[in-house]
């Protein structure tokens, strides 16, 4: 009888041990399927941006802090810019994913409390004709700093680039900065 006194406490530690970490055989609970592939996730709405590398001296795009969701901001950036007094370009961007929407200029030209302007024009579907300048008789910037933030909302899902056309910096006196590396961007929405 001991014996087997043993063997029942053996067995009723191995049941409970078996019940407290779900293991053992046969088992309840569980609730069916049992090991499949898990069902796919769908994928959050956003929108992901890539500036393209460049080296400096360079104007380039990069994601700005005034993005979420659906809306994308893009910041010009100037990266260690010198005699830049104004800048023109054409942008492309992906039409059929984003709706250009506004603008807003940034503070590199206009450091020192220089006066200037700036243009955005859309021009056709996905090509914005910028133009942004000191204006007077001042010095030009230099330095890196945010030229102008250009905002963009989600019209559709895909990728796409941002790319620069007929892209000049100016010095003081009106002439042509060379050495200048332009960069743009890519551009993933999902909805």
């Amino acid at each position: 009888m001991r014996v087997r006194g043993r063997l029942w406490t053996a067995l009723l530690a191995v049941a409970l041990a078996a019940a407290l970490t779900g293991t053992g055989c046969g088992g309840g609970g569980g609730g069916g399927g049992g090991g499949g592939t898990p069902p796919p996730t769908q994928p959050q709405p956003g929108i992901t941006f890539n500036g393209a590398t460049v080296t400096a001296p360079a104007v380039r795009l990069a994601r700005g802090v005034g993005s979420s969701g659906s809306v994308l901001e893009v910041e010009v950036r100037a990266d260690q810019l010198t005699a830049a007094y104004g800048v023109a370009f054409d942008l492309t961007f992906p039409s059929s994913l984003l709706r250009f929407d506004a603008f807003a200029e940034g503070s590199f030209l206009s450091a020192g409390g220089a006066q200037t302007s700036l243009q955005v024009a859309e021009t056709g579907a996905g090509r914005l004709v910028v133009g942004h300048t000191r204006l007077g008789n001042v010095a030009a910037a230099s330095g890196s700093g945010v030229l102008m933030t250009l905002r963009f909302v989600a019209v559709g899902p895909g990728s796409g680039s941002f790319s620069f056309t007929a892209n000049e910096l100016f010095d003081a006196g009106g002439n042509g900065v060379s050495g200048t590396a332009w960069g743009g961007g890519t551009v993933q929405v999902t909805m």
